[in-house]
This record gives C-alpha cells, sequence and structure tokens, in this order.
C-alpha cells in the first residue's frame, strides 16, 4: 500500500490527508525499512503528522505503541486545528481512534437562489412504468410542432435547447404521478406513560438542538442528546410491543381447549386485512361456495396431502441412482468398519439430551415457555397408561428421580438443589402426585358411568369385598383417597359427582396436601432461607419470569436461581464441605472469609460492578416497600437475593407485578454482572498460578 500512495496522491490536485494504521512509529519509533520509506513519501510530497501518544492496546490490555497517525500537507498545515487520540468507553477496537479537526468553509445558498433552483428543475425521479408514454410522446409532438424556432446563429441553438427542455419538463409534471406531499407518517403501534414522557423529551431535544444551531458534530451535547432521546423512545416501544407479545402468548397458554374465542381470535389475527373471509374455494378445479361446502372442501384437499401420490415432475432416474450410490457406499462401509450397535434407549438419551441443550444458551427459551412443552408433551407422554399400571416402590423411587432430574436441566439448577425449590420456582407438583390425579379421574369417570356397566360392577364388588392388604386396584385408590384425606370412597360410586366437580374435588384435596409438604419440607434446608414461602400450583414463581423478549434476561437467570436456592459454590462452602483443608477466604480480596453477603455487598474487588446498580436497588426497593406501606426492618441481602420474599402476606398485586417489572431486573442484572466478573477475575488467577508454576 506504501508503493501505491504516490500514484494514489498524484491523480489529485486539492488537499490530501492521509490516516490509518502505518504498522510503524514514524516519529520516534527505531529505524526501519518501513519507516525510511513512508518518511521519504512524506518528504516528497510535503507531508506531515502530529504525535498524539500510545493508539495500539496490547492484548494484556496495555497500551503498547503509537502506530496509528494522520499525515496533512505542509501547505494547509493553517487548516489544522487539531490531531488527538480519543477515550472512547464504547470502543472494542485494538487501536484507539484518531481525531482530526479541519477548518473548512461552505458556501451557503440564499433562500431566493434555492427558490429559483427549484422552479427552473425537476430533480424527481420518474417511474416511466407507471406513465402512459404514448400520451406523454404525443403532448412533446404537439408542443414542438407548435413552436417555430427557427436556427440561424448561437443563441438561437441555447434558445432552442432551453425550449425543449421545458417542453420535456412540461409534460413529464403533466403525466407524472404526483408525490403524497404532507402525507402524515403512521403512528406508533403501542402507547403507554413512557412512551408518551419519551415522546415529549424527544421534542425537547431536538428543539434545543435546533436552536442551537443544528450541529451535526457528534461530540456535539445538543445532537447527543436529540440521539439519547430517540434511542430511548425506540426502546420504550420496543418493550412495550414485547410485553404485550407475551402477555398475549400468557393468555394462550392459560387458555383451556375449548376456549374457541381465543382460538379464533389468534386465527383472525393471522390473516391478511383482505382475507378475513374465505367466499369460494377452489379444490381440484371443483368450486365450493357455502360455509359447509367450504368446510368440506377443507377435508378433502388434506385428505388428497395425506395420501401417497407419485409426482410426475420428480426425476424418478436420479432418485434411483442416488439410492444405488447409497447402497454401494453403505456395503463398503460394513465390509471395512466394525459398527458398535445402538441400542433404543441410548437413541432416546442422545434424542432427549439435543433437545434439552435446544432449551438453553443464548438464544433459547424462557422457563415458563419450557415448563409449558413440558406439561404439554412430556408428562402426557411419561405418564401414558400408569393411571391403570400405578407404579410402587422401586418404579416410582425411578420416576421421581428421573422427573427431578428433568426439571433440575430444564431450570440450569445444580444436581444438590433441594427438592422443594424445584416446585415453588416451577409450580408443578411431584409426579407422583400428577399419577394420583389421573388414577382418582379414571375412577370417577368409572363412578360415572351406568350401574349395569362392568367396571362399575367390578368396582363395587372390590371395595365392599377385599381386604386392604390387597394387590387390588380399588384397595389402591383406597390408600390414595386415606393419603389426601378423602373419606368413605364407596359413597362417591354410589353418589357421582359430576366431571366438573369432581376434578375440582380431587385439584383442590391434591394440591392443598402437597403444597403444604413441600412448604413445610422447604423450612428443612438452610439453603433455602431466602425463598418466601410462595408456591403457587400452576403458576412458576416471579423469580424465573421474563417481562422482555429480550435474550440477555433469559441467559441471567441461571445465575440467579443458584443464588436464590443456596447451591451457588462461594469459597465458604467448600471450606465446610471440603475433605481437605481449604481457606475460606475470598480469592478476588484475600480480605474476609467469601460469604453470599460478602460477595454481593463487601467484595472490594467487585466494587465497580456493584454501586451503582445497588444505589438503584436501594432507592427503587425503598419506594416500592413504602408504598405498600411495608413497616418492618428490610435485609438488603435477602432484598437482592428475593425482592418478593417481602410481598408474601401483601394481597396487592400491583407491588408484585411494579417488583416483576422493575426491581428485579435489577437485582438480575447485578447477580449475572457479579457473577460474570468473578469468573472472569478466579480464570485470570488461575492463569497466572499456571504460569508462575511452569516458570
Amino acid at each position: 500500500m506504501i508503493i501505491q500512495l504516490p500514484t494514489l496522491t498524484s491523480r489529485y490536485t486539492h488537499q490530501i490527508i492521509i490516516g490509518g494504521d502505518f504498522n510503524e512509529d514514524i516519529i520516534n519509533g527505531a529505524s526501519s525499512q518501513r519507516k525510511k520509506c513512508i518518511n521519504d513519501f512524506m518528504q516528497d510530497h510535503e507531508l506531515s503528522s502530529k504525535e498524539t501518544g500510545l493508539t495500539f492496546i496490547h492484548s494484556n490490555g496495555k497500551d503498547a505503541t503509537a502506530i496509528d497517525f494522520i499525515l496533512y500537507q505542509n501547505k494547509y498545515s493553517e487548516n489544522i486545528i487539531d490531531i488527538k487520540k480519543l477515550n472512547v468507553t464504547s470502543n472494542v477496537s485494538d487501536h484507539y481512534p484518531i481525531l482530526l479537526s479541519v477548518l473548512h468553509h461552505q458556501k451557503k445558498l440564499n433562500t431566493s437562489e434555492k427558490s429559483q433552483i427549484s422552479t427552473k428543475t425537476f430533480n424527481k425521479r420518474i417511474k416511466w412504468d407507471k406513465i402512459d408514454t404514448g400520451k406523454y410522446a404525443s403532448l412533446i409532438s404537439t408542443e414542438i410542432s407548435s413552436t417555430r424556432c427557427k436556427i440561424q446563429n448561437r443563441e438561437d441553438i441555447v434558445s432552442g435547447f432551453s425550449t425543449l427542455n421545458n417542453i420535456i419538463i412540461k409534460a413529464t409534471k403533466v403525466f407524472a404521478p404526483k408525490s403524497n406531499k404532507g402525507k402524515k407518517k403512521p403512528k406508533l403501534q403501542v402507547m403507554n406513560e413512557e412512551i408518551r414522557k419519551a415522546i415529549s423529551n424527544k421534542k425537547v431535544a431536538f428543539y434545543n438542538w435546533k436552536n442551537n444551531g443544528s450541529i451535526n458534530d457528534q461530540h456535539n451535547y445538543y445532537l447527543k442528546q436529540k440521539k439519547l432521546t430517540t434511542y430511548e423512545l425506540r426502546k420504550q416501544c420496543r418493550l412495550e410491543i414485547a410485553l404485550r407479545r407475551i402477555n398475549e402468548r400468557q393468555k394462550l397458554i392459560e387458555s383451556k381447549v375449548s376456549d374457541t374465542k381465543t382460538f379464533f381470535r389468534m386465527i383472525r389475527n393471522q390473516r391478511g386485512k383482505m382475507s378475513k373471509h374465505i367466499d369460494e374455494l377452489n379444490v381440484d378445479g371443483q368450486i365450493y361456495n357455502s360455509d359447509n361446502q367450504i368446510i368440506n372442501g377443507w377435508h378433502i384437499h388434506f385428505e388428497e396431502l395425506a395420501k401417497k401420490s407419485v409426482n410426475t415432475k420428480f426425476d424418478h432416474k436420479h432418485l434411483e441412482n442416488v439410492e444405488k450410490e447409497v447402497k454401494v457406499i453403505s456395503d463398503i462401509c460394513q465390509e471395512r468398519y466394525i459398527h458398535m450397535q445402538v441400542t433404543n434407549k441410548e437413541k432416546l438419551k442422545k434424542d432427549f439430551g439435543i433437545w434439552i441443550l435446544s432449551l438453553h444458551g443464548t438464544n433459547g427459551l424462557d422457563p415458563e415457555t419450557i415448563l409449558t412443552l413440558v406439561k404439554t408433551y412430556v408428562l402426557p407422554i411419561l405418564t401414558y397408561g400408569l393411571e391403570i399400571l400405578i407404579p410402587k416402590g422401586k418404579s416410582l423411587t425411578t420416576l421421581n428421580l428421573y422427573h427431578k432430574k428433568l426439571l433440575k436441566q430444564l431450570l440450569s439448577l445444580s444436581t444438590n438443589t433441594a427438592d422443594p425449590a424445584i416446585y415453588i420456582l416451577s409450580g408443578m407438583i411431584p409426579i407422583e402426585a400428577e399419577l394420583h390425579i389421573k388414577i382418582l379421574t379414571l375412577f370417577g369417570t368409572i363412578s360415572r358411568s351406568e350401574k349395569t356397566s362392568n367396571e362399575w360392577r367390578i368396582a363395587e364388588r372390590q371395595l365392599k369385598l377385599k381386604s386392604f392388604n390387597s394387590n387390588s386396584w380399588f384397595i389402591d385408590i383406597k390408600k390414595i383417597c386415606l393419603l389426601y384425606n378423602i373419606e368413605n370412597i364407596e359413597k362417591y360410586l354410589d353418589n357421582p359427582l359430576t366431571k366438573s366437580k369432581w376434578k375440582s374435588f380431587i385439584d383442590n384435596k391434591v394440591q392443598s396436601y402437597w403444597t403444604n409438604k413441600i412448604l413445610d419440607d422447604s423450612k428443612m434446608y438452610s439453603t433455602l432461607q431466602y425463598m418466601n414461602c410462595q408456591y403457587t400450583i400452576g403458576k412458576i414463581h416471579p423469580l424465573i419470569t421474563t417481562k422482555t423478549a429480550n435474550n440477555r434476561d433469559i441467559v441471567r437467570i441461571p445465575s440467579r436461581t443458584k443464588i436464590a436456592t443456596g447451591t451457588y459454590i462461594f469459597q465458604s462452602n467448600r471450606a465446610s464441605f471440603n475433605k481437605n483443608k481449604v481457606n475460606p477466604t475470598c480469592k478476588l480480596c484475600n480480605k474476609s472469609p467469601e460469604t453470599l453477603s460478602h460477595f454481593l455487598l463487601t467484595c472490594e474487588s467487585l466494587e465497580m460492578v456493584r454501586k451503582r446498580l445497588v444505589d438503584i436497588i436501594i432507592d427503587m426497593g425503598s419506594e416500592l416497600l413504602a408504598k405498600s406501606y411495608f413497616a418492618e426492618e428490610v435485609d438488603l441481602v435477602q432484598l437482592i437475593v428475593n425482592p418478593f420474599y417481602y410481598t408474601v402476606n401483601k394481597c396487592n398485586n400491583e407491588i408484585v407485578q411494579n417488583i416483576a417489572g422493575q426491581l428485579e431486573r435489577v437485582c438480575r442484572q447485578l447477580i449475572n454482572n457479579l457473577h460474570m466478573k468473578r469468573y472472569d477475575l478466579l480464570t485470570k488467577q488461575q492463569k497466572c498460578e499456571k504460569k508462575n508454576n511452569l516458570s
């Protein structure tokens, strides 16, 4: 590139400015062939530069050398105002940006000149495919024929070209599509109080920028304010759109199968403006007009799609050649290599593992959607038929262990997480309770059947004759009913409840029992001291909900849940549970034992990450709790780990929504930032220790 610079500079006669990475300190660096070549080039073309300091950042984070320069011509040195290095906090490059300020004069047109130019020219781009070219050419021919212009001298030629130009402009204005001047901009899709404030701030910032000269310098204060208010407005609009999308999805998740209104509303939203109704349907040349005919037409269409048909346009010869080649390759592989047989269990494990991995990560799903998928697709298959073959003993234990392991994986929890925490966070019940509900539901179906049916008669006989030690299915139901304090099951056989009442009855009994059991068990675990006794079956804990569609918010949830469930491993935990002697002192600051409160509040190495967010949490938490008339003493660690702890006895749902939408987001960000910074510092320490050990 240095060799090509003389050729490039010789082509231009105006002022030349060259800037970039020269890979050489051309001012204070040691002598080299590259430096000599650059200096010779600068002398030949009378170029100069200015020292701005070290501009290259080494991989260790320190400024290393100066290799970025801006060259300017000596004869224009008076126009160079300044050359300086910028220390931009958002810079992600390993080079500092260099700013050159040049004195420049731009001639400003008068308004009268602008108006004259606008009246004489027609700069609108013409869409010729939308113009009647025949009429356009006819008008031009008519105008030319009516213009009698004699060409005798040079002035006549100029006048003739001017007349021809005016004729073309006139014809274009007549037949060109008119511009939509004054058309209002499309209104915002959403509106709320925050968006109104953002619009007001944007208007004020634009007014201030306009009154102060409309300066387009990126370092200008008013231009920065204008851009910041624009960014804030777009941000609020995106947040509101995402929130409405999440609420719509939540309605679909919570809607029942029989909710036809929600189904048809979703169908209408998916359709376009011009396709709300189907008046006519064409299926293989057959026309269907009425509503019933259109439905039958759809049935016929999808039936044909499901049938195996021969496509005449398909290249069957190519398919045969491919199948022959695949068979040859398969035969060669079987002759040369011995393949281990893969069992169906291993296939299922692999496929399920891939499915689990796809739910996590940067582009993964949020916990609420994951748990909904589990309830909809996994649990029905996992418990299929087990209401008849009731699992007991080891089989039930294996099923319980698998269900808990699955939930831990989906919620990114450690394997040593306390069992009650899984159900409190997910809002789900143990697999044993799911089986009991299915078993009792089946018994309700039998009790409502005809008394002459075989099922009802067998149930009556077994319940009256069999002893409590029997292995009968109906005696197992008796035992399950005693567990949930449902006495005298025979009366529900003689006088059965309706389907809805029986379902409501058993749901209340089962959920009440397991709610009390899980909450009582949670009090026995010291790791769950910061988890509040807020367990609602069917509703996930607000600690793992997301109020936005931002993937960064989803990625922050795993570290959040580990802190809340007490499974985040600190140095003090290693010292308590390790057989070897482990120093509980924090490896980052080396001043005090690394505990949860030390990690969140006092570690000096994490102070830069912590300070701003902790101040926000204190201010926001004080305001929100004051609105709910909370008079007790507030523990800051508890507020950060689980701010919903202080809403257990509050019936006001608004305070819960405010904490979930405002305070929880900041707490989640703080914990994730501290976790990432701690991990980064510990990783650097380990690398330094390895280097020292090797040396």
